[in-house]
């Protein structure tokens, strides 16, 4: 009873001490910025750069913490508790695609786990084994079921329990094995009511901190804002468009916690233009299901307003490309009936006409009306009606961004439209030839005469990603393959005189990514140096 009383504030003291210890101590180390910090009922947590130093201090700060309080030979069953959810904390990634870091932190976390348990099950009664089980089962196991019961966000809340209490039932069959009396006192009833007014304490005192610090936050990133802002140069919304450039681009993605509207995507995007980058993609999303739902988060219209007078003062062109989210893949996605067709219609003019007027506003250089929406592309009506709808809000140049195969080969609004948009994934043989996609790229844009912008093009970081471009299936990293497949896409279709342009998948605002990440960035990465020479030394 003393153990599930005191189970909630151990966890929450694991958190400070596997969250919030090593980014001060990267802070303090390395001059590592904090971009967010707080409380919530699962804890508290502090966020570093993503591109910071001192990672190391991840695993290396926690596991110090965790050897320093098994020295500790009185109160077995607290020392034993707040171990073991030090392992848990540091182990919540189990399952998910591992870096190199991730996996050392989650081998130290389930060590943790293990010599806490170990310290805890001294605290047991005498008995035979299947006893000691059934006591770390209800005294550690079961509480990381039972907890998501108690806070907000159930779901979110058994993801990140589910997984480590099954790992503390593996964990608690082996320690159950060898055992012995400590002959020190166990805790009491006063240690039960100590931890069940910690428990009630926190549960309604964390949140409300958490709130505080939040509001807190938000003001200092406003004045933040408004002080980065003042001497960048308002937008000429009079300005005349371009009809074509050369768009040496990137998607430029919000991701948390630095959205558009903070200085870390500044800082970001000024790194980008080092690399050559004169032109960015800006992406906020909507509901697949319901494009009514868009707007807000990390890709506010105010984030987006901000990021594009930054751009503009530094001479990178924006290209305004809303899409869809959810859990089925665009291309994929149809409504059951001609009923919710014509409302999904309806709903996604709704988005069309508000990013139509934001284009305006930020006077984005180019406007992408849809991205890999195959299915629904078919209706060829219902989309030169969207393209004629955003023409009345936005006079630039408009795309959109059809998927590799039949979507792209067989769209037959590419007349409607200034630009040939195409998110290009189309695999490659092993020899990286690419005559193959050029031809069928080239014969779109020779039916309809209009210049060929990739919307979208990538690969993954890990081997082979050629294969099949747009997989993140988590196996042998190979960022090499990743710089040789950009080598060959550069290589087919840079010169080609009816070419305007890439923006590649993807660049985040955290600047995530690196030699131990696998997925689409280039960033850190051989690809990222390929895309310099080629945006610097090209030809065009």
């Amino acid at each position: 009873m003393a153990c599930v009383a005191g189970f909630y504030p151990c966890y929450f003291g694991a958190t400070l001490i596997v969250h919030v210890l090593p980014a001060l101590m990267r802070s303090s180390i390395t001059g590592a910025s904090i971009v967010q910090y707080g409380l919530s009922p699962f804890g508290a947590f502090t966020l570093v750069s993503a591109d910071a130093g001192g990672a190391w201090l991840n695993w290396f700060a926690p596991a110090a913490v965790g050897a320093a309080l098994l020295t500790i030979r009185r109160w077995p069953a607290v020392v034993g508790l707040l171990v073991a959810q030090i392992g848990v904390v540091m182990a919540w990634p189990l399952g998910r695609g591992l870096g190199r870091g991730d996996a050392v932190r989650l081998a130290v976390g389930v060590l943790l786990l293990t010599l806490g348990l170990r310290r805890l099950i001294r605290a047991a009664p005498a008995g035979r084994y299947y006893g000691r089980i059934l006591f770390l089962a209800v005294g550690f196991a079961l509480p990381l079921l039972v907890l998501p019961l108690l806070l907000p966000q159930r779901k979110f809340a058994f993801d990140r329990f589910v997984t480590p209490a099954l790992l503390a039932l593996v964990v608690s069959l082996i320690v159950s094995l060898r055992w012995r009396e400590s002959g020190r006192p166990r805790p009491g009833w006063i240690a039960f009511a100590c931890g069940l007014i910690a428990t009630v304490g926190l549960m309604v005192g964390a949140p409300r901190i958490g709130a505080a610090l939040q509001q807190r936050q938000q003001r200092a990133a406003a004045e933040s804002n408004r002080t980065a802002m003042a001497d960048v140069p308002a937008i000429d919304t009079n300005a005349p468009y371009e009809v074509r450039f050369l768009q040496k681009g990137v998607n430029f993605t919000a991701e948390y916690p630095a959205g558009y509207a903070s200085q870390q995507s500044r800082e970001t995007l000024r790194m980008l233009t080092s690399y050559g980058v004169n032109a960015i993609a800006l992406v906020p999303y909507g509901s697949i299901i319901s494009p009514r739902r868009f707007g807000g988060g990390w890709e506010s219209d105010e984030g987006i307003e901000q990021l594009s007078r930054v751009a503009h003062s530094l001479g990178v062109k924006v290209m305004l490309k809303p899409q869809l989210w959810g859990r089925t893949w665009p291309a994929d996605f149809e409504p059951a009936s001609e009923t919710d067709r014509r409302e999904w219609f309806q709903q996604y003019a709704t988005l069309v006409e508000h990013y139509a007027k934001l284009a305006t506003r930020v006077h984005a250089d180019l406007f992408c009306i849809g991205t890999e929406l195959a299915k629904l592309t078919r209706h060829e009506a219902e989309w030169r009606g969207l393209i004629a709808k955003a023409r009345i809000h936005y006079r630039g140049p408009i795309t959109y961004a059809a998927i590799q195969g039949p979507e792209f080969e067989t769209l037959r609004f590419w007349d409607a439209l200034d630009y040939i948009g195409l998110s290009n994934y189309y695999p490659l043989p092993d020899s990286l030839d690419t005559t193959a996609v050029v031809a069928k790229v080239e014969a779109v844009q020779k039916k309809f005469g209009k210049p060929v912008v990739f919307a979208e093009a990538g690969f993954s970081s890990f081997e082979a990603p050629h294969r099949a471009p747009w997989d993140e299936t988590p196996r042998k990293l190979a960022p090499e393959d990743q710089a040789r497949c950009y080598e060959a896409l550069f290589n087919a279709f840079y010169r080609k005189p009816w070419f305007d342009g890439f923006y590649w998948w993807k660049v985040g605002t955290t600047r995530y990514g690196g030699a131990s990440d696998g997925s689409h960035t280039p960033w850190g990465k051989p690809a990222m140096d390929v895309m310099k020479r080629w945006y610097t030394q090209g030809s065009r």
